[in-house]
């Protein structure tokens, strides 16, 4: 058996031991009782426009999160990444600075920060205090390349074990490579033609209906998408339940009806329509453009001239939250394993990006988060699903694949929708060495927004509870359990004991509420993160609080 994983059942067994030889954590528990002085944070109402009533450690190991409405999904939610723990000492010490914060990370995850060369390569090492199974490799490096070819490169003739988004051109070629692994991610993306309904022609139902009967999605899939993607015949891919309807199919091409609609909603056929789109990749596509000319090509076979209007990733953004686009190609990354988080961006979170609202989907979207019920749940998808498929708020394209390869040598992988378990791979040596896309501009995670960051920080800092691997929905990590009131309004979590912060610090529920006051309070003294917009934590549950 391997050396590493003995010594990680060597420290189980010593572990165990203790336990039962002797600790007396009633004891314990006893005194942290007494002297413990719970804090907590609460809005004075809920018209702030945010999801959280208040947040309060009621005791040194128990945490309870008030909403202001119920919320099926919250679980899901608080094992996002951003939510990182960090001692609330730190945080007082260091105003919640990104930068700061970053220049000596300080968490309780299965490893620290060893060494890092700007640009060149971020090294990590097994935490001496994690409180968990120590992770198998001695050390894991990571460096970066933004050129897929060019990490394609560093695979095959390098001594780097795994590299993330491979060529399109070369997806093939791997999976048929037997010194490779190509792993693929399960799909939590959308790709779609998004339309704003307050320009026209696009404020018709039957023009944006008619468009979608033109296009051949089938063809821009196989043409334009990685190896491995999805055609979306809906917004949840179909792994997602509750979320994906499975009787449902989005329209068959025809061109045919295509233009009896069209003609019968008056179209102006003389007036090209226009359509955004990055310039550069997006996501896991290398070229978005590539979409656009096919559903250009597409539609001017029926009589609509297209003009593609190309723009920066920064740009395109800006333009579609200003409102000034008609139509335009863009994408999403599910925040959270949830159906839910295919809905919640559109409609309720970024519902100006089409225009105005849909009420009557957001209502079914809200409806999704009132019960537990698995079947009550997928109902509520269902009328969903069935209503964007009639008023065409978009169009969606596909779930591009996202793939991380590995050389054949590497062992024990696994992968989520978000990252790799890099703390349990086995390779050739002692380290495993990975090629990422971009470098972290920071390694703490509150107000980033990028999981290319977030592979890095959740190995140094652990939320409450994270996204698991394989059939796992989630992983407790701070929080051993937890539970809801029946109204899905109350969530309470309760912490893991004997946990030590990097700096020796013991780990309590004012740690909790500290960490999560930084990020949801904008007037909180550590509110600081790297730009102040902390744009994921809005994503999820609205407004900040004091704003």
């Amino acid at each position: 058996m391997n050396i590493k994983i003995l010594t990680r059942f060597f420290s189980l067994s010593i572990g165990f031991t203790l336990l039962l030889s002797g600790c007396d954590y009633l004891d314990t528990y006893k005194a942290e009782q007494t002297t413990f002085n719970g804090k907590s944070i609460e809005a004075s109402d809920c018209t702030y426009g945010g999801e959280i009533k208040s947040v309060q450690a009621v005791d040194a190991h128990t945490v309870t999160f008030t909403l202001c409405k119920p919320d099926a999904a919250f679980a899901a939610k608080i094992a996002s990444p951003i939510f990182a723990i960090q001692d609330e000492s730190v945080l007082n010490a260091t105003g919640g600075d990104s930068s700061v914060l970053t220049e000596q990370p300080v968490g309780t995850g299965a490893y620290r920060v060893a060494s890092w060369e700007k640009v060149a390569m971020l090294t990590l090492e097994p935490s001496t205090s994690y409180w968990g199974v120590p992770g198998l490799p001695e050390s894991i490096e990571f460096l970066w390349r933004d050129d897929p070819a060019k990490r394609y490169g560093f695979v095959s003739y390098t001594t780097v074990d795994g590299f993330d988004i491979p060529p399109m051109s070369l997806i093939s070629a791997i999976r048929s490579n037997e010194s490779l692994k190509g792993v693929e991610h399960p799909l939590a993306n959308l790709y779609y033609i998004g339309f704003n309904n307050k320009i026209s022609p696009m404020d018709n139902k039957d023009v944006r209906q008619g468009i979608a009967l033109a296009l051949d999605r089938i063809a821009i899939l196989q043409q334009a998408f990685p190896l491995g993607s999805e055609l979306a015949n809906q917004i949840p891919p179909s792994s997602i339940h509750p979320g994906h309807t499975d009787t449902l199919k989005w329209y068959t091409q025809s061109y045919q009806e295509a233009l009896k609609l069209l003609m019968a909603a008056n179209f102006d056929f003389s007036t090209p329509i226009t359509l955004a789109v990055a310039n550069s990749n997006q996501g896991y596509l290398e070229s978005a453009g590539r979409i656009a000319t096919m559903i250009s090509s597409q539609l001017e076979y029926i009589g609509i001239e297209v003009v593609v209007k190309p723009m920066s990733v920064e740009e395109l953004k800006q333009s579609i939250e200003s409102g000034t686009e008609m139509a335009y190609i863009y994408w999403f990354q599910a925040d959270y394993k949830d159906g839910a988080a295919f809905f919640e961006p559109l409609f309720i979170n970024n519902s100006s990006f089409l225009g105005n609202a849909y009420p009557d989907i957001q209502q079914e979207v809200q409806k999704s988060l009132v019960s537990a019920d698995a079947a009550t749940r997928q109902a509520a998808f269902d009328r969903i699903n069935t209503l964007v498929k009639e008023q065409v708020p978009i169009i969606p394209l596909g779930y591009a694949a996202n793939l991380s390869v590995f050389r054949a040598s590497v062992n024990n992988i696994a992968v989520n929708e978000y990252y790799e378990n890099f703390e349990d791979m086995t390779g050739q040596d002692a380290t495993i060495q990975y090629c990422a896309v971009v470098e972290p501009v920071s390694l703490w995670p509150a107000d980033e927004d990028s999981y290319q960051t977030f592979r890095i920080t959740r190995l140094l800092y652990d939320t409450l509870l994270a996204p698991g691997f394989g059939d796992v929905d989630f992983e407790p990590l701070l929080a051993e359990s937890w539970e809801s009131s029946e109204d899905l309004t109350q969530w309470t979590f309760h912490l893991r004991y004997n946990v030590r912060f990097s700096n020796n610090a013991t780990f309590d529920a004012n740690d909790v509420v500290a960490s999560f006051a930084a990020i949801w309070d904008a007037t909180d003294v550590n509110h600081k993160g790297r730009t102040g917009e902390f744009a994921y934590f809005r994503r999820l549950f609205g407004n900040l609080l004091n704003e």
